[in-house]
């Protein structure tokens, strides 16, 4: 149950932050210096491609959280709940 009330106001606090014009507004630069827009890859360049990854894994974070339903959010609480519980019945033994 503390998963689900983390993830649903996690959602919220994000959706509230970017949801008035200014927030908007940064959201979009951050998708677009997140190259969000873009390929990652950079040919011949498997350093700058991994520094672009790792840029648009942010943007996807962001996304995906004000992105996920309320049945998505009780989908992963229920995820997490069930491995925290295989990783506290391991550490027993």
């Amino acid at each position: 149950m503390k998963r689900l009330v983390e993830f649903y106001n996690r959602r919220d606090n994000y959706a509230k932050t970017f949801g008035t014009p200014e927030g908007k507004a940064v959201l979009a630069d951050i998708y677009r210096a997140a190259g969000l827009d873009r390929p990652s890859y950079v040919e011949g360049k498997p350093d700058r491609t991994a520094y672009n990854e790792g840029l648009k894994r942010i943007g996807l974070r962001i996304k995906n959280i004000l992105d996920h339903s309320d049945e998505q959010i009780k989908e992963l609480a229920a995820h997490y709940e069930r491995q925290s519980t295989n990783y506290t019945s391991v550490y027993k033994q």
